[in-house]
């Protein structure tokens, strides 16, 4: 109440506008004075007889003020106490609650910004409506501690956002009133105060205010009205930065206004501006549809406009509950920007690069961290050292012979299941490129999207050269069970593998039997169909075609083949190069399934994951920690490391060529 006598409003009711179970109210009697003229509290060296007269009154003529305040979860008092001001509160038990909270809620005001700041609804003496916003400090850190997030997830689209109140205050008025400086409609800003460690706002309130998305058709007129407003916004070079139904409202009259302007900017850049006008035409395809809000934007907005938004379509610039309403809506972002392209042909689809680094990012460097301190914790660095000293340079080097026949196998099976002839050192080269996208994607993938890139530049259609790289992958998959199940089943008793314990078998039996049990489900086998049919319908065409081409396809099950044995051989000459060995079918067994369960995991390249597997493989094929850590390392230096360079300068010349 003091605060808002100091912000100039002599208020007689306040309430607070979000609904709680168990609201109370009280009455507040005080004499502190309207605005900020403050009592003299020093005192002088002499003091006047007329001053010491003066003193016993108050400087103002301002009356008294008796208001009800109605609040939830707010603490009973002890008896009323005065204060310095004289200010006494009392509980007000004549107060009909349920009429105050329902003549002060507003669904449109409160909704979706409870999370930012506490909102007041305050009646002065004149019985005008103010609305209040309160800044609370433990908010504005959580809010700060938010925006910093921001800064370092996203570049340069993450609101201005200060540690102090009083400056996030100052700001969120600064844009206010550079707002309604540029006739953009938004609730005038009365007055300002401080109380403790918060800071109030009190703004004019928008009578019958109601939330864009409540209303039951939103014509024409509204979504025209709304790009008029935030083309005045960025005519006098404000942007909004978080345009979303709980900040675009409509009054009585269907007018439009903005609220929520403390997370713009002022001096706005024009990424900020394009930004605000992807939020819009998000927010107006999700409360009607995609055609409506291109046709409304479109004639308010000019062509280059237009096709600017295009590349601004993602989730990463949209308000939290923009993006909860698309979620429904399905895929409303690649519809518009399909739209965007159609009606401006100069526009670019492919969406800008906004985000540092994605949660993918982040898990996968989580799942690397915990691969190498699983690593570092196993280490037994006498073991690594003895090792390391007596490796045979020969055998290394015999690796990483082998560890090249592989793109050799690579490049084979490309060639046997491409629809047009493809010479084999090109194609074994771009399987020597493709190590360098590995360092970023996921193990297989790099060198799919290199295959695919390949067959696009070499005229194959995209959806043939989805199903070539689909079959390829296919095919190597099935050669490695087989050759796992043919391994397998030819070792016996002579190695020293041994059954899982009996828990782990119960386990595996009672995995198989749900699994079973699952398909029997329709709704089940539905998902699963719909989750195989794409990749079936992909290449089962192509792996008809092979079928009927049996040289083509021995040709890549050979090279499939030399593939697979090339690595195993590989990883054999890194373990030899440690004077261990292995019975070869012990080292297939280990490498295969090894590589397999470190592959699973979407790390780029496999890069931990994979050492960790092929280290704990030998360790269980009983060689010794120190050696099996050693293999593993040399392994991966000659099949994933020493390629990369060699694969850098194949990168750049195919680019050159122009076939990559």
């Amino acid at each position: 109440m003091r605060a808002l006598r100091r912000a100039g409003i002599d208020a007689v009711r306040v309430v607070r506008m979000d609904r709680a179970p168990d609201a109370r109210a009280w009455m507040v009697e005080t004499e502190a004075p309207l605005g900020y003229t403050e009592r003299v509290r020093e005192t002088p060296l002499t003091t006047p007889t007329a001053l010491d007269e003066a003193a016993d009154t108050p400087v103002d003529d301002a009356p008294a003020s008796d208001a009800a305040a109605t609040e939830p979860h707010t603490p009973e008092p002890p008896a009323p106490v005065p204060s310095e001001d004289t200010s006494t509160i009392t509980p007000a038990d004549d107060v009909d609650l349920a009429a105050v909270l329902a003549e002060a809620s507003s669904a449109a005001l409160t909704e979706g910004r409870l999370s930012a700041h506490r909102l007041y609804a305050v009646w002065d003496a004149a019985g005008v409506r103010r609305d209040v916003t309160v800044l609370d400090a433990d908010r504005q850190v959580a809010g700060f501690l938010s925006t910093l997030w921001d800064r370092v997830r996203v570049k340069g689209l993450s609101p201005e956002r200060d540690l102090s109140v009083r400056s996030a205050a100052e700001h969120a008025a600064l844009m206010t009133l550079e707002a309604g400086r540029a006739g953009v409609r938004t609730p005038a800003l009365v007055g300002m105060a401080e109380a403790d460690e918060s800071v109030l706002l009190v703004t004019d309130h928008i009578s019958g205010a109601r939330a864009l998305a409540d209303l039951e058709e939103v014509d024409d007129d509204v979504l025209t009205d709304l790009w008029d407003q935030i083309s005045r916004a960025h005519m006098a070079g404000l942007a909004h930065r978080e345009i979303d139904s709980a900040t675009v409202v409509v009054d009585d009259a269907g007018a439009v206004w903005l609220l929520g302007w403390d997370s713009g900017e002022t001096i706005s850049s024009e990424l900020s501006r394009r930004v605000d006008l992807a939020q819009a035409l998000a927010l107006t395809a999700s409360l009607t549809d995609v055609d409506r809000a291109i046709v409304t934007a479109s004639g308010s907005l000019s062509t280059q406009q237009l096709a600017s938004i295009a590349p601004m379509l993602q989730r990463v610039v949209l308000p939290a509950a923009t993006r909860e309403a698309m979620g429904r809506r399905g895929k409303v972002l690649q519809e518009l920007r399909d739209a965007l392209v159609d009606l401006t042909p100069t526009a670019h689809a492919e969406p800008a690069k906004l985000n540092r680094f994605s949660p993918r990012t982040v898990i996968m460097a989580i799942v690397g961290l915990v691969a190498l301190w699983t690593l570092l914790a196993r280490m037994n660095i006498e073991q690594i050292t003895d090792a390391v000293t007596g490796a045979n340079v020969w055998w290394i080097l015999g690796a990483l012979v082998f560890s090249l026949a592989t793109y050799v196998g690579a490049g084979l099976a490309l060639v046997a299941f491409s629809p047009v002839k493809l010479p084999l050192w090109k194609s074994t080269e771009v399987h020597l490129a493709s190590s360098v996208v590995s360092l970023v994607a996921p193990a297989g993938v790099g060198g799919a999207a290199i295959n695919l890139r390949f067959l696009s530049r070499k005229g194959v259609p995209t959806a043939v050269g989805v199903a070539t790289v689909a079959l390829v992958q296919v095919v190597q998959f099935v050669v490695t069970v087989v050759l796992l199940i043919i391994v397998a089943a030819t070792t016996g008793q002579s190695t020293s593998l041994t059954l899982p314990s009996g828990w782990v078998l119960v386990i595996a039996v009672s995995l198989v039997a749900v699994v079973a049990i699952a398909l029997f489900i329709p709704k089940v086998r539905t998902w699963l169909w719909e989750k195989i049919e794409p990749t079936y319908r992909q290449v089962w065409p192509r792996l008809v075609w092979v079928m009927s081409n049996p040289g083509r396809l021995a040709l890549g099950v050979g090279g499939t083949l030399l593939l697979s044995l090339s690595y195993i051989l590989s990883f054999g000459a890194s373990l030899w190069a440690f004077g261990h060995t292995l019975p070869f079918s012990v080292l297939a067994i280990t490498y295969l399934a090894a590589n397999t369960v470190g592959s699973v995991v979407p790390s780029p390249g496999g890069i931990g994951p994979v050492e960790l597997a092929l280290t704990a493989g030998l360790v269980t094929a009983s060689v010794p920690s120190g050696v099996a850590l050693s293999t593993a390392i040399v392994y991966r230096l000659v099949t994933f490391w020493i390629p990369i360079p060699v694969g850098w300068l194949s990168l750049q010349r195919l680019q050159k060529h122009g076939d990559l």
